[in-house]
């Protein structure tokens, strides 16, 4: 346990939480506190690995690597550190209970878990793995991340029923400069892949595999290759059949037994391509995974031991904690009672969306009993996606109110989700990890083409105007009279997903009579819109692309706008379009739809837009046919979309 006054990076470590082969887990909270300054965790190599270069080199640098996903499917790493001879990571604090808890309890009563909450848990942690598989890095490339570890005790399931995959410490890049040693075994054994149980080379089925063990555990109740020794474990996973699926889960449908069959191939070209594919074929076999129909009180007997269990375990991991701060940590919901809650929730997933006779438990302090509830548990938290246009702490300050706008219209929480790249922000959509996003015209183009059926539920308007310019921008003090003045010196783009600051000037290079690879031969990818202009006043770039209103907002982000002059207009573009994920059911559709089109920013925040430093929108508008056709063509002529 940490001294009483024991800190670490900036945080005061509180309790340890758990101690394995490699490191040691804490409750934290950062020294300097303020009202909205949260717990945090702490995983902290342990010292005698703390003496190994090469382990502390590969374990910050792939622990840099996983905290470029961002996804909400997958814990965050808030920071890695090195302080005092010892390397570490602070990651988020997640309410809720770890699916390696659950599985076991499932396991020893022979109870296996619902199929369609089992189903749903496999799905958000596909989506979670996808994310993460492809991760690229700021060229575009494929990361090749695999995880390597994927099992129950990585897998949490916060109190709103989103699953979080964690701890990617042993996560690893095809294009990582620092290699795991040669023939090394990484992952808990009864989880391992058969590549990875013969050290072969890995990808992402290898992940697949591993969670498809982890489903097959959820929906029987019983270890599939898990034998009395490690080596009995390795040869069951390389060398013994699958047991028969119709005899030892006879409740399950054909369609998902022949799933499993295939996620459990032994021949990695025989499984599911990829971790979306897995997804969507599961939701296929059991569609009623997103809208479980099951009553609490029916599945609450089997949980009964554990929720004994976490309590004295909650109890007995705060017993060395000084009494002020257990007091604290017990007002942050880790009290007996609120371990039930969470307990509840986990179990029905919060997808109990039907309206009509609801159960639910809720334990006394002084004894614990079933009543009933008149009304149904909370919805889950719909997902908002925004392009990364700008940086996280803008996009939050100024979207907040119209996605608290949204939530209050829809009776849902609506949280606010910003993947790494434009082109992120598509697939997440697509592939259901995002329920709704703002996309830029570009990323709305090329979303329809891979789903035609995708609803587009509104475009963003400015005080009438559908419209806005694209600039090439460069700093005063720079000569660059002629286009051809560009090839001398590196231009910025944004994002190869962005429609004014990657698409629209190539196509101005290309209308002058320029070849945009052959003009500009250094390019530089800044990120965002404001991040170009900054790299522009600072020399890093000689020029840039940007959109018009970075420019109009500059003073208000704290950009030098007079540092910088307007060199070329290089076209006008659609504002961004809302787009609902091919996922999200009909009726929810509709609501979100409606409340865009209602939004009324001087009614309702008092001034003519909901954002007040970047986003110069005042509205929504329904979406018009043909609006985005010259983009279209643009990507075409880019080459990013196939002519139809």
């Amino acid at each position: 346990m940490p001294k009483r006054s024991e800190t670490l990076g900036g945080y005061e470590l509180l309790t340890r939480l758990a101690k394995g082969g490699m490191a040691e887990i804490f409750i934290a909270r950062p020294l300097r506190r303020h009202k909205r300054a949260g717990w945090v965790v702490i995983k902290r190599i342990l010292p005698h690995l703390a003496e190994e270069e090469s382990f502390v080199r590969m374990f910050a640098q792939e622990a840099h690597l996983a905290q470029r996903v961002q996804h909400p499917n997958v814990v965050r790493i808030l920071h890695v550190g090195h302080q005092g001879g010892q390397a570490y990571i602070v990651m988020e604090y997640i309410r809720g209970l770890n699916l390696g808890t659950v599985l076991r309890s499932a396991c020893a009563d022979r109870q296996p878990l619902p199929v369609d909450v089992a189903v749903e848990i496999a799905c958000q942690a596909c989506a979670g793995l996808h994310a993460a598989h492809e991760l690229r890095d700021e060229h575009g490339t494929l990361m090749d991340l695999v995880h390597r570890d994927v099992s129950p005790d990585n897998l949490l399931i916060s109190d709103d029923g989103t699953v979080k995959l964690l701890d990617f410490g042993i996560a690893k890049a095809s294009r990582s400069d620092v290699a795991t040693t040669a023939h090394s075994l990484k992952g808990k054994f009864p989880y391992m892949s058969p590549e990875q149980c013969e050290g072969r080379p890995l990808d992402r089925r290898t992940d697949l595999f591993s969670l498809s063990v982890v489903l097959f555990e959820m929906l029987t109740a019983q270890r599939l290759f898990e034998r009395a020794t490690e080596l009995l474990t390795l040869r069951a996973i390389a060398e013994e059949p699958l047991p028969a699926l119709e005899s030892v889960a006879p409740h399950l449908s054909p369609s998902l037994r022949e799933v499993l069959y295939r996620a459990l191939a032994r021949r990695p070209e025989e499984r599911f391509a990829d971790a979306g594919g897995l997804s969507n074929a599961l939701r296929e076999a059991v569609p009623s995974s997103r809208t479980s129909g099951l009553l609490l009180g029916q599945i609450s007997g089997p949980w009964a031991r554990l929720i004994s269990e976490q309590d004295a375990a909650t109890e007995e991991s705060l017993a060395d904690v000084p009494r002020t701060v257990k007091g604290k940590l017990q007002s942050q919901q880790l009290r007996p009672q609120s371990w039930r809650l969470r307990l509840i929730q986990l179990v029905s997933l919060s997808l109990i969306l039907s309206a009509g006779a609801w159960y639910y438990l809720r334990a006394a302090e002084r004894g614990a009993s079933s009543v009933a509830a008149d009304k149904p548990p909370a919805l889950p938290a719909l997902n908002f996606g925004l392009p990364p246009s700008f940086s996280r702490k803008t996009i939050d300050r100024e979207m907040a109110p119209l996605a608290q706008y949204l939530g209050k219209q829809l009776g849902r929480p609506v949280e606010i989700v910003v993947p790494p790249t434009y082109a992120d922000l598509r697939r997440q959509l697509l592939d259901g990890s995002i329920d709704f996003a703002d996309l830029p015209p570009l990323q709305l183009i090329l979303a329809r083409a891979a789903a035609p059926e995708m609803a587009i539920l509104a475009e963003s308007t400015y005080e009438g105007a559908r419209n806005y310019q694209g600039y090439i921008v460069a700093r005063s003090d720079v000569e660059i009279d002629e286009i051809a003045a560009l090839g001398r010196g590196v231009f910025c783009f944004v994002d190869k997903g962005s429609t004014s600051g990657y698409l629209l000037p190539r196509r101005f290079l290309r209308s002058k009579g320029f070849d945009p690879a052959r003009l500009l031969k250094r390019v530089h990818f800044s990120g965002t819109h404001p991040q170009v202009m900054r790299d522009v006043i600072d020399g890093k770039c000689d020029a840039g692309a940007v959109y018009s209103g970075t420019l109009f907002f500059a003073r208000r982000l704290g950009l030098p706008a007079h540092r910088l002059q307007v060199k070329w207009i290089t076209g006008e573009v659609p504002f961004d379009g809302i787009a609902a994920s091919p996922r999200v059911d009909p009726a929810t559709v509709e609501r979100i739809r409606a409340a865009l089109l209602a939004l009324d920013p001087k009614r309702i925040f008092g001034r003519k837009t909901f954002g007040t430093d970047a986003y110069a929108i005042s509205g929504f508008v329904e979406p018009r046919k043909g609006t985005y056709r010259l983009v279209r063509q643009m990507a075409i002529d880019e080459g990013l979309l196939k002519p139809e």
